[in-house]
Order: C-alpha cells, then sequence, then structure tokens
C-alpha cells in the first residue's frame, strides 16, 4: 500500500498480509516489522496512520494501537526517490523484494516473547488438535509468521479492570534479528468505566452534576454521548434539567451533563444523606456501565423547632427511684441530634432528678440523650403528687414551658404461696412457684422487679445450695423468686440416719422488694420416704431394677433392693427384734427367681432382706425374645424366730415393682415372611416396594440392620432410592422398604424379569431369593360405561362421567375419545358445535351433550374409540335409548284365568298426550308369555279380539285387557311381562314394558264384582285410601290384591322359569320395573287390581238371574246347616270331660274366628274340606290355617272379605267361565 526507498537499502513499507496491514521499516542493517491485529479484508473503509521515529514505529489501524521499537544506531532515515501509494511499479518491485526478504517463508519467521505480558497470557491454536495451548501459568514462548498469519496467536487477559497491557518480542528468520519488539495491547472494556464522586450540600440546596461528578475517561469512549438513566432515583430529592425547573428525569445525556443542565435538588427534608444510583448506556456500542452509587452528604440547618411528643404521668412507688423512659418524656427535633437537645426544669414537689453515676445528687439541667440511653433518675420523696416544670431547646429554638406530673403509690408485697416442700431421704429437691411464691401489686413490671429472700435461721435436717449451670450446687442464704421460678434453689437432705422414716424440717426468712419487706416466715420441709417424686419410682432405700443378658443370669443383691429403711418405722428398742421380708406376688412371666437352690413359686413366694445382704436372689431369663420383664412384691417388717407372714393391714405392707431390663442377644436368624417375593408393574411405570411385596422379620434386630444386597440386577429395569430415581442401588435395608423408599423403575419393555437378592442380619447366613417383576400392560378401562336415557318428547341429553368414563394404569392420564361411527338418529354436541372427538375432562364439566335430529326411531348409538397416547381400546359402542313418558304401576299380580281390564293404573300416558296433542298409541313388541293382550268386545258379539295396537284412550275406556292362561301346576306365582312401543304424534316412539305377576285364582282371596263401565267414560286411575295400617284400601265396588312377598315354601320351588317371556332380553336392564318418570313416581307399591268376568257372547240375561237366585237359596240353606251343626258340636263339646284333650287337626276358637269377618249385608260363605281325619272343622282355605304356607297374610284376607262383604248387593256378580279351570291345592267345588 506504501513503499519508500532510502539510502543504503533502507526503506519504510506499508502492505497487506493475510488481511493485516504490516508495516515494514529497514535501517541501518536492520528490518523491523510491525504487524496491527486489525482486519482490513472486509470491504469497509478504515483509517491507517504510520509514526516513524528514529527509535520507534507506531501503526494506528482505526484508532489501534500498536508500537516497536527500532534497534539502529542511526538516527535519521533519509528518504529518496519516490513515495508509492497503493501500489508500486516493476523496476522497483525487485528492489522491494530484495530488502524484505520475501523470498523467507513465514514459518521460518520465529517469533520469541521476551517479556511476558503483565495482565494476560499469549495462547496458541493448534488446529490439528483443535484446542489452545498455553495457560496463564505455563503460556507459549516462541510462534511464527505462519501462526500470526493465520490468525491462531491470541492474547488473553485475566486481570480485570485493566486497559492497557504491553510484551517485548524478539525475531529471527535464521538470517537477520530483530531484538526488542515492543507490543501495547490497548484493551478495550467491556463495560463502560463510569466513574462517580460523591458531594455535600447544605439542606434545601441544589448541585449540578458535573463531570466531576459522574465522568468516563477511558479513550475509547471519547466522544460517545451515551445516556445516564437512574435505576434507583434519590429518595430525599429529584433530578432535574436546569431548562425545565420542577421537573424529574430518570435520564439524561454525556452532553447535558458536560453543559452542567443536570441537577440534584434536596426537598429540604431534616436528613443528612440521599443517594441515587446510574447506569451510562450506549445503544449503538451496545455497551453499558456497572451501576454506580452517588452518594450525597446534606449538612442540616437548624431551622426546625423541638417538639414534645411524649409527657406521659410517671406513676412510682412510694420512695423508690425509678427511671424515667423516652416514652414518659421525650422531646424531638429533626435537625437536632438528641445530645444537643437541652432540659431545663424547677426542682420537684415530691423528690428530685437525678442521674444514676450519681442518685443522690439533685439535677435541674439534663439532654435528650440522657434519657433515651436510661441515665436520669426520679427519687421519690414526699407527697403523692407533684412534678416539675420545663422548657426544651436545641441551642437557638424553644419549646414552650410544660408541666411533668407525677404520681405515688404504695408497693405491696405479699407470700401468695407457702406450702411445704417433700422431701424423700437423701435427696436434693428443688425449690418451685408450686411451694414458694411472693408477689407485688407491681402488675405491669414483674419481668423486672425483683423479690429477695434473706434466709435468716437455715434447715437443721439439710441445706439450701443454689444449681449452678455445670450442674454443680453452691451454699446460698438468699435467693430471689426468679431463682425459684427456674428451679434453680435446691434443698439438699443430709444425714439420712437422722430422719427415720419420716422427719419435718424448716427455716425462717424475710421476704423484701424495695422499697417494700414482710416480716419473718417460716418454711415447713416435709422429709419422708413415702414423697415419691419424679425421680424416686420406690419408697425404699434400693429399687433399682437390673440389667440381664438374654437367657443369663443377674444377681439382685443390697445395692438393688433394700428395704432395711422400713426398720426406721419402728422406736429404736424394737429394731433388733424385727427384720425385713419379701413376698413375690407377681411372678416375672419370662424367668425365674432363685432363693439359694430353689425357686420362689407362688406356693413359696417369701425370701428375707438377710438372704439379699448376704447371699443374693438370682434372676434367670428364660432365653425368650423379650426385652423387658418384671415381678410385683410385698415388704413388711416380720418379728425374727416367728414365720414370715404377710400382715392383714395394708398399712404396714409395702408394694413395688422391680423391672428387669434384657439385653437382647443375636441368635434368631431372619426370616423371610413373603412367601413368594414380588412386584406387579405397569410397563414403563415406577413403583414403589412395600412390606407385602418384600419383608423379612428378625426377632433380635430392628429393620434397619436387615440388610439386602442385589446379586443380579434385575434385565428390565433398576431399582433406586426415593429422591434419587436416576441412580441405580444394589443395597437397602426393610427399614427402607417399610418406609417406602426404595422404587423400582421399569425400562418400558414388555417383558417380566427378575432380580436375585441375598439378606442378612449380618450375623447368620444371607437368605438367597428370586424377587419375581411381573409386567402389566398399559390399558384402558371403562369404569362408567351405562349408555344415555333420552325421556321421550326430549330432543338432547348431557352426556357426562356418569354415564361414560374412562381410567388408564399408565402414566399418561389424559384420555382421549374418537368417534369411529357417529350417531345414526342424531349428533354429537360440545357447546352446540358438533364434535367427532372429545376429552375425559369434557365429560366431567359436563360440555357434550347428544341431540336427537331424527324422530323416527327408539334408540341410537354411536361407536368410539377411547386413547392415550400409550395405549387404546377401540370398538366400543355407547346406546342411546329413548325412555318412554308413561306411568307404569308396579308389583300388580293378576289371577289366572281372567280377562283383567288394563286401565290407567297399569300404564298412564297423560302427560304424553298432553305434550303431543294427541292420543298415544301403544303397539305391541311381545305379548305376555302367559297370555295376550285382547279388545274387550260387546257382551252380545263374540269371542275377544287379541290386540296388536291400543290407544291411550282404550287404557282410559278400560277397552283393552289382559287375558292369561298359564300352567300354574306346581308353583306358585309366575312372572311375566308386555313389552310395547309407545308413538305419538310429532314425537320419537320410545319403547316400554310392563311387569306384573300371575298368581292362581283363589275364590276367597278373589271375589270378583261386576263394574260395567260406559264406553265414553274417561275412567282416571283407580283411587286408592290408606288404611292406618299403611296398606291400601280399595274402592268399594271393586275386589283388589295387594302385592306381598313370596314365601319361603314358594321360593323353594325350582325347574321352571319365573319370568314370562324367557326368550326376550329386557329393553331397560337398568330401570326394570320402575317408573319411567322419575319426578312423578307412582305413590304406592302394593297396586290394586280388579278382577272382573265377562259373560260370552252366548249368553242371556235368565241364564244369569236364575242361577243367581238359585245359588242364594242354597247358600242360605247352607249357612242354616253349618250355624246348626256349630251348635250341636259346641253342646257336645261343653258336655265332654275337662282332662279330654282337644283334636289336633282343629284350629283354635281364638284362630278361627279372628279370621273369619263376617260382613252385615252379603253372608259369607265357609267352605269346609272333607278331612276324612277332622270331618267337622271349618276352614276358609289355605290362607286361613296359620300352619300352612299361603302367599297372603290373614291381615289381607280378611281386609278382602270385609271389603268383600260390605259392597252393595246389586254390584256384585258370579264369574261364568268357558272352561272348568284346574283346582290348585286346598281348592274345593262348592
Amino acid at each position: 500500500m506504501l513503499y519508500s526507498s532510502a539510502r543504503e537499502g533502507e526503506f519504510v513499507a506499508v502492505e497487506i498480509q493475510e488481511g493485516l496491514p504490516v508495516a515494514i521499516v529497514g535501517k541501518g542493517g536492520t528490518k523491523t516489522e510491525l504487524r496491527s491485529l486489525t482486519f482490513i479484508n472486509d470491504r469497509k473503509w478504515h483509517s491507517i496512520k504510520l509514526h516513524l521515529s528514529f527509535k520507534s514505529l507506531e501503526l494506528i489501524v482505526d484508532g489501534e494501537v500498536v508500537k516497536s521499537s527500532i534497534n539502529s544506531r542511526s538516527k535519521v532515515l533519509q528518504l529518496k526517490g519516490h513515495l508509492f501509494l497503493g501500489g508500486i511499479d516493476d523496476s522497483t518491485r525487485s528492489e522491494v523484494r530484495k530488502v524484505t526478504h520475501e523470498d523467507n517463508l513465514p514459518s521460518e519467521i520465529v517469533f520469541t516473547v521476551k517479556v511476558a505480558p503483565s495482565h494476560g497470557f499469549i495462547r496458541r491454536f493448534v488446529e490439528a488438535e483443535a484446542r489452545y495451548i498455553g495457560t496463564e501459568q505455563s503460556p507459549i514462548k516462541t510462534f511464527t509468521q505462519e501462526d500470526i498469519n493465520r490468525g491462531d496467536i491470541l492474547y488473553m487477559q485475566v486481570e480485570p479492570n485493566i486497559v492497557n497491557d504491553t510484551f517485548i518480542l524478539d525475531a529471527t528468520n535464521g538470517v537477520t534479528d530483530v531484538s526488542d519488539i515492543r507490543m501495547s495491547v490497548d484493551i478495550v472494556p467491556r463495560l463502560i468505566p463510569l466513574q462517580v464522586s460523591n458531594f455535600t450540600l447544605m439542606e434545601g440546596a441544589s448541585k449540578a452534576l458535573t463531570q466531576d461528578v459522574l465522568k468516563v475517561s477511558n479513550r475509547h469512549f471519547s466522544g460517545v454521548n451515551f445516556v445516564y438513566s437512574l435505576t434507583e432515583p434519590p429518595q430525599h430529592g429529584h433530578i432535574e434539567h436546569s431548562r425545565h425547573p420542577g421537573g424529574n428525569i430518570t435520564s439524561f445525556t454525556r452532553r447535558q451533563v458536560e453543559h452542567e443542565f443536570i441537577y440534584y435538588i434536596h426537598d429540604s427534608s431534616e436528613t443528612v444523606a440521599d443517594s441515587f444510583t446510574v447506569v451510562a448506556n450506549d445503544t449503538s456500542l451496545r455497551k453499558q456501565s456497572a451501576a454506580q452509587t452517588v452518594y450525597i452528604q446534606v449538612t442540616a440547618v437548624n431551622d426546625e423547632l423541638p417538639v414534645i411528643t411524649a409527657n406521659r404521668v410517671l406513676r412510682v412507688w412510694v420512695s423508690s427511684v425509678t427511671e424515667i423512659s423516652p416514652g414518659d418524656l421525650m422531646a424531638q427535633d429533626q435537625d437536632t441530634p438528641p445530645e444537643e437537645r437541652h432540659f431545663m426544669v424547677t426542682p420537684p414537689s415530691n423528690g428530685h432528678l437525678a442521674l444514676k453515676s450519681a442518685p443522690m445528687k439533685a439535677v435541674l439541667n439534663f439532654t435528650q440523650a440522657h434519657i433515651d440511653q436510661g441515665q436520669l433518675l426520679f427519687v421519690h420523696k414526699g407527697a403523692m403528687s407533684g412534678g416539675f416544670n420545663f422548657q426544651v431547646n436545641d441551642g437557638v429554638n424553644f419549646t414552650p414551658r410544660q408541666i411533668f406530673s407525677i404520681t405515688a403509690r404504695a408497693l405491696v408485697l405479699s407470700l401468695e404461696k407457702n406450702r411445704p416442700l417433700k422431701v424423700f431421704p437423701g435427696s436434693s429437691t428443688p425449690l418451685t412457684n408450686e411451694e414458694l411464691q411472693a408477689v407485688t401489686n407491681d402488675i405491669s413490671n414483674t419481668s423486672n422487679r425483683i423479690i429477695t429472700f434473706s434466709v435468716i435461721r437455715p434447715p437443721k435436717l439439710g441445706r439450701l445450695a443454689a444449681r449452678q449451670p455445670d450442674n454443680s450446687t453452691v451454699d446460698i442464704s438468699s435467693f430471689t423468686q426468679d431463682m425459684v421460678n427456674r428451679k434453680e434453689v435446691v434443698y439438699i437432705q443430709t444425714p439420712t440416719e437422722s430422719v427415720g422414716w419420716e422427719a419435718v424440717d424448716s427455716m425462717t426468712f424475710s421476704v423484701a422488694s424495695p422499697p417494700t419487706s414482710l416480716d419473718i416466715q417460716t418454711f415447713k420441709i416435709d422429709i419422708s420416704y413415702e414423697n415419691n417424686r419424679h425421680e424416686h419410682n420406690t419408697v425404699l432405700l434400693a429399687n433399682t431394677g437390673a440389667e440381664v443378658t438374654e437367657g443369663e443370669s443377674v444377681v439382685i443383691d443390697k445395692s438393688k433392693l433394700d428395704a432395711t429403711n422400713l426398720m426406721s418405722k419402728l422406736p429404736m428398742s424394737q429394731r433388733s427384734s424385727h427384720e425385713v421380708w419379701f413376698q413375690v406376688t407377681s411372678l416375672p412371666q419370662h424367668g425365674v427367681i432363685v432363693v439359694g437352690e430353689r425357686n420362689l413359686t407362688k406356693e413359696k413366694p417369701n425370701f428375707s432382706q438377710f438372704i439379699v445382704n448376704k447371699y443374693g436372689i438370682t434372676y434367670k431369663h428364660d432365653n425368650s425374645e423379650t426385652t423387658r420383664d418384671s415381678f410385683v412384691f410385698s415388704a413388711w417388717l416380720n418379728p425374727k424366730g416367728k414365720s414370715a407372714q404377710r400382715p392383714q393391714d395394708d398399712i404396714n405392707v409395702i408394694e413395688e415393682h422391680f423391672n428387669i431390663t434384657v439385653v437382647p442377644v443375636n441368635d434368631q436368624p431372619p426370616l423371610l415372611k413373603t412367601k413368594a417375593p414380588s412386584l406387579e408393574v405397569v410397563q414403563g411405570d415406577t413403583v414403589a416396594l412395600r412390606p407385602e411385596n418384600l419383608k423379612v422379620e428378625d426377632l433380635d434386630n430392628p429393620p434397619e440392620d436387615i440388610k439386602f444386597s442385589v446379586i443380579s440386577k434385575p434385565n428390565n429395569g433398576y431399582l433406586a432410592f426415593k429422591g434419587s430415581l436416576n441412580e441405580s442401588i444394589t443395597a437397602f435395608t426393610q427399614a427402607q422398604i417399610n418406609n417406602e423408599s426404595i422404587y423400582f423403575i421399569h425400562d418400558g419393555s414388555s417383558v417380566s424379569g427378575v432380580f436375585y437378592f441375598s439378606v442378612t442380619d449380618g450375623h447368620h447366613k444371607p437368605i438367597y431369593k428370586l424377587f419375581n417383576l411381573e409386567v402389566t400392560g398399559i390399558t384402558i378401562s371403562l369404569v362408567n360405561f351405562t349408555g344415555l336415557l333420552l325421556e321421550q318428547g326430549k330432543t338432547s341429553v348431557s352426556l357426562t362421567q356418569v354415564n361414560l368414563a374412562a381410567e388408564t394404569n399408565g402414566k399418561n392420564i389424559t384420555i382421549h375419545y374418537q368417534i369411529t361411527r357417529p350417531p345414526s338418529f342424531g349428533k354429537l354436541l360440545k357447546h352446540n358445535e358438533e364434535v367427532t372427538q372429545f376429552e375425559q375432562e369434557d365429560l366431567q364439566t359436563g360440555s357434550l351433550s347428544y341431540h336427537m335430529s331424527s324422530l323416527s326411531s327408539a334408540e341410537d348409538s354411536f361407536e368410539f374409540t377411547a386413547f392415550t397416547s400409550e395405549a387404546n381400546l377401540t370398538g366400543q359402542v355407547l346406546n342411546i335409548t329413548v325412555i318412554p313418558l308413561v306411568q307404569i304401576g308396579r308389583g300388580f299380580r293378576i289371577p289366572n284365568g281372567f280377562a283383567v281390564p288394563v286401565n290407567t293404573s297399569f300404564i298412564n300416558a297423560s302427560k304424553l298426550a298432553s305434550m303431543s296433542d294427541s292420543d298415544p298409541v301403544f303397539e305391541i313388541i311381545s305379548h305376555p308369555k302367559y297370555g295376550k293382550v285382547v279388545r274387550m268386545v260387546p257382551q252380545m258379539s263374540q269371542k275377544a279380539a287379541l290386540a296388536e295396537s291400543f290407544s291411550f284412550q282404550e287404557v282410559i275406556q278400560e277397552k283393552v285387557a289382559l287375558e292369561l292362561n298359564a300352567n300354574m301346576s306346581g308353583v306358585q306365582e309366575l312372572n311375566d311381562s308386555l313389552v310395547f312401543l309407545l308413538k305419538a304424534d310429532n314425537i320419537q316412539p320410545a319403547k316400554g314394558e310392563f311387569h306384573f305377576t300371575v298368581v292362581p285364582y283363589e275364590p276367597a282371596l278373589f271375589p270378583t264384582t261386576k263394574n260395567p263401565v260406559p264406553a265414553t267414560s274417561s275412567v282416571p286411575q283407580t283411587p286408592v285410601q290408606t288404611s292406618r295400617k299403611g296398606t291400601a284400601s280399595p274402592d268399594l265396588s271393586t275386589t283388589f290384591l295387594s302385592t306381598q312377598q313370596p314365601s319361603k315354601k314358594q321360593q323353594k320351588v325350582k325347574g321352571r322359569n319365573r319370568w314370562g317371556n324367557s326368550n326376550r332380553t329386557s329393553i331397560f336392564s337398568t330401570t326394570l320395573g320402575k317408573p319411567t318418570h322419575g319426578a312423578e313416581e307412582f305413590p304406592f307399591r302394593n297396586t290394586p287390581v280388579r278382577v272382573e268376568s265377562y259373560p260370552q257372547t252366548n249368553s242371556n240375561p235368565l241364564l244369569i238371574i236364575l242361577p243367581l237366585l238359585a245359588l242364594l237359596l242354597l247358600v242360605i240353606i247352607f249357612v242354616v246347616v253349618v250355624v246348626f251343626l256349630r251348635h250341636q258340636r259346641q253342646r257336645k263339646q261343653s258336655s265332654a270331660t275337662p282332662n279330654e284333650p282337644p283334636s289336633p287337626c282343629l284350629p283354635s276358637s281364638q284362630s278361627y274366628t279372628e279370621q273369619i269377618l263376617r260382613g252385615t249385608t252379603v253372608p259369607t260363605v265357609t267352605v269346609t274340606p272333607l278331612n276324612p281325619t277332622c270331618p267337622g272343622s271349618p276352614v276358609l282355605n289355605r290362607s286361613l290355617v296359620s300352619n300352612h304356607s299361603s302367599d297372603y297374610n290373614t291381615t289381607d284376607s280378611n281386609t278382602l272379605i270385609s271389603s268383600w262383604s260390605n259392597g252393595s248387593p246389586g254390584m256384585s256378580s258370579q264369574i261364568i267361565r268357558n272352561t272348568t279351570p284346574t283346582l290348585q291345592k286346598n281348592q274345593y267345588w262348592v
């Protein structure tokens, strides 16, 4: 780019090598080469400056400076000839090659680091290894020109906040050496080096933010007009622009600071300091500074008056010294410290003010600092009420004069509790506030008031001591109530010989809490072996219990069991003639007690203290896996020379427990309680091992000591600890299994696996076992799948999780539903929009509904697939069924062999008729198995016609009947039903089913009447009255049969289908036999059935009247004969011997009379069965005999007979049959 030659081969040149500008100076036979680190082959304009002096060479490229010294004796470089810019001619090129050694390869020019950088190091990139070599501890020392040309040499800065560095190189090409090449490194800061200075100003003044406060001195950022932003504005002032006074700004530029336009304005508050935080930012350079905080010192101006903020009446105790606190008296001044707020007072009228340093020296001047530091005291003397005047000043300003009031009252000290201290002989017992407590009326200052007890006469049988923090004791003669509350005061009883079984000690003391005190008080101390405190569980000298190793023995001697203190109950003269005896009243459960060479038994349970003292007794453990044992004993004083006998009086007997601790021995191996260790895991799931999967018990060791080791790991997953599920483990304990801390993580494969493990307690041989890991595939199952029920007359119904719900055993519990076959007569809607896919959440929120768009079908369905990301369930069909809008009666029992009219108590479609404004039609889908539906015909017409359909109007008019002809041989009842399709105008059809029970016809239970109904009349459902007992009472014109539960005998009849249509499936499996309209369910379960007998078409009125008259005559004659016979039998029975037993076949008179109810209008006919063993016994069918099974109870039968007998005679008629019905059990022709 530049070349100029000088004399004797000297020259200066600038050329581009590998995109980098290089300056070369030949001088005095040496060549100095200076290479810039800024690439200029980026097709942009660049500024290049070359400074040449007789000692140094400086090359500046875009502000980046590199320097090098020139080592030559020649001081002046004399140029000659042309100065070439941008290139050279051919004649000059050979000269340039000669002086610049163009024949040298870059790899031949070697640089050596003579002086390393001070704040960094040099490293080189090795392309073959794709890594850098050279570290801060071991930087590279040499590199070549070729390394520089490839850009492999890097300077790495290691010390922060440094903006320049230098290092010196030596260069050689093997021919010429260049020494002391100084390389200057100009480090451009990563952050704008913002520097701030703190300043001071007067309260309420302002200060310009000049370059002395905010400055950036680095030359790389000179001239850059970056923006200052306040990240934290000042708290007691604001920043504003001088040309916009009063405005609060949060950002400003560097140029505005240079022109002193930006000011900090203090808010004149009584503050002594303020601060704000600022950041410099330049978007063009994409640089910003670190946040810097400017701290402002505010010089206060004394312009505020002192203010009295507290002047409370001081309440003191008579003759007391009381501290005056800031809550009692305080003066505040925002610009004056407490030391300079001076109080000037007049002498108090009921005492004097003083400082703590001199309580008896009165003062009339003090500061707020004295009050704050708790140095000001008031010493009361004289009147109960008084005070002083005071005034406060800060050296400049004064407050108005005020009065400080002081009132005094007397302090009352009382001994609230003074109870005897119960002490066990020879023990140390603490005094508590339950035994000794003194209080004052100073309730508000309880924590600070000190109450002192001073001992005047110490106790004689012990001493008082204070327990130290290290549990040692120090004798005391005074103590405080606070020490008593903390249980630090201890009474130590000694010696025990002077006590006996019990004794009383005492001490006298005085109590004081200045300025008051109490007179001398006495405190009693009750010393007795019967004082059983928390630290003593015995009244004996020793009952410490014993410790024994499992299966071994332990000697119980005097140190463990000593009852000699019982002797102290006796006078000294009698003690030598008595001894202590023990009797074991409850033997140990897990061992025996050996005295000498015999075992203690219930028969011989005694031993003496003498034996214990001399030989001891032995407890032998039975080697059971127990950790505790005990025995109960009694101790008493027995005269010497007499046989040991327990006194009858329990007062003289001590009874206690002797506890034995058994140290277990690990002599039992662990036992595997799980017969087949296994775990069921869902494919890809994580499951915890529980005790039911793997349990090992050891009677000698806790679960923590039962350790498992995995010998061969699972082949379909791994074991891990809870909380570290990514790390496989091979060892764990039974305790971790019990805590559910061991998890098995399945790898997602479909195969089951095992792992082989061992378990041991550390003392016995390990147990080896296989643990099976049974893998269950991910499935989806339907937990709710009831189908949809759409009420007839409606076109939509909600689809919720009650109708359809699925669950999965996989991890992904989000279940989707895809409709594979849509409904044929409607569509599925979500928020009134048709959908083909929905979620389980839609079912839970009730967002789905089915809408029937075609009213031509009684049912619909759609097919769907339930799936997750892990499994699917296909081919599922949800049925939608239309339920009829009809009230269907339940529990009807219809007699066999009759045509029973169907009325509105059977089926009632009045609501559907009202909704559709039409006459609903019942199309028969299936007739009853044991009969058929017929249309009722006029009396003179032919046989009743089979009905395939009928209207609701015909039901109202009772023109349709159920005609039943079932073979009832061997059965008492048969279940049957009628299936129909209910249709109405402009409403979808619906299938319905009417269930009833076929029962045999029995004349006594089904007396018939005739109740003709006009063809044009509208008959609503039969009225039902309720009796007091809750049974249905029928209309007097109709005979009813109430539904009853079948007897046990009837339930035993087998071998025959009880339901009529055995070849049909109910269309309502979930609502079988229930009313279809839940809101209007029938109010009765015992449904009345009116049984009518219609004459055949070939009958004549005379054929009816004449037989009735004849029958009535026969009935009258029969009744007379029966009455006569009964009268004769009663006469015979009255004349019989009293001791003659009654006939076993005759019913009791009570049962007979209770079961036969006779009407007053129509005579009752009693049928007598021709029983050869008892020909004269009257029986009213099998329902009136108490020991015969029946379909109906006696009460119902009586009610039916009474209803029939009370009816109008003109309304009754005789049953006429075409064929002779089959006689059932206990049926007789009359």
